[in-house]
């Protein structure tokens, strides 16, 4: 992906509308902490695809109380049963004629499941890198991030500033040769995460030395073949499950929604 595609992509965020895993594979992804952790954003290894990957992720609720990952068929412009459901329950929650800001089940679990956009990207722990310099590979994880962040790093792998003014095309930020490193800037307002003082630094490097970038690329995870869209039959299922929850009949009667139900179908 070019630098006009990746303007094309930062334009389409500014403008547009807008998985669960073992430890293995939990080990494999950054771990941000509060405060300032400083990562290199590493590129492809080669011009065929964006140095990140991007999704759309439904978080479907468990039996156990947990939460599963689905990612929404949608990318693929498939159908999606649970972005059917999702606009449903919108549908069910405004037929209920609340009054305005008032809640309902219907669009409490709407909320809970609406697709969100995630981002992947390769990049080097420089907290990992500077404990072992030796095992540059331990340091290559992979930064899950959403649109904040990922708008961010956008915004200045195509900000000219960042680039060198002999070769604009070939130094961007995520250049291994004479790159930026990145300032993940972790913390917390009104109770929230907030990255807004996340920055990429001024200063141009080497993401580390020849040997240790050679393993760097040598170590990239696959970011694009995590990537699978979620089974037809599997979120129609989910959806059953979530639909038999929603309107689960407590002892002493129901609340009339149950008799709802029955004009409702997937």
């Amino acid at each position: 992906m070019n630098l006009n595609e990746l303007r094309r992509k930062h334009e389409e965020l500014l403008n547009g509308p807008q998985q669960s895993g073992g430890t293995d594979f939990l080990s494999k992804f950054l771990k941000v902490d509060m405060g300032k952790n400083i990562i290199r954003i590493l590129p492809w290894k080669d011009e065929s695809k964006p140095f990140f990957s991007e999704t759309n992720i439904h978080r479907l609720p468990t039996e156990d109380g947990g939460v599963k990952n689905y990612h929404c068929r949608k990318l693929e412009n498939e159908s999606c049963p649970i972005c059917d459901f999702y606009f449903e329950l919108w549908r069910m929650h405004k037929e209920m004629n609340l009054p305005r800001g008032q809640k309902s089940k219907y669009g409490n679990l709407a909320t809970k499941i609406k697709p969100t956009p995630r981002y992947y990207m390769n990049v080097v722990d420089r907290r990992l890198l500077e404990a072992d310099p030796n095992d540059p590979a331990s340091a290559v994880k992979i930064f899950s991030t959403g649109q904040q962040v990922y708008r961010k790093i956008l915004s200045d792998v195509l900000d000219p500033d960042y680039q060198d003014s002999d070769d604009p095309d070939n130094t961007t930020i995520l250049s291994i040769e004479n790159g930026n490193d990145y300032v993940i800037d972790l913390q917390k307002k009104g109770g929230y995460n907030n990255y807004d003082e996340s920055k990429c630094r001024i200063k141009k490097t080497p993401a580390g030395t020849p040997q240790q970038n050679a393993v760097f690329m040598e170590s990239l995870h696959d970011i694009h073949g995590m990537i699978k869209i979620g089974d037809y039959e599997e979120g129609r299922n989910a959806v059953e499950t979530m639909r038999a929850s929603l309107f689960e009949v407590t002892e002493g009667g129901d609340d009339g929604e149950a008799e709802f139900n029955q004009s409702v179908r997937v």
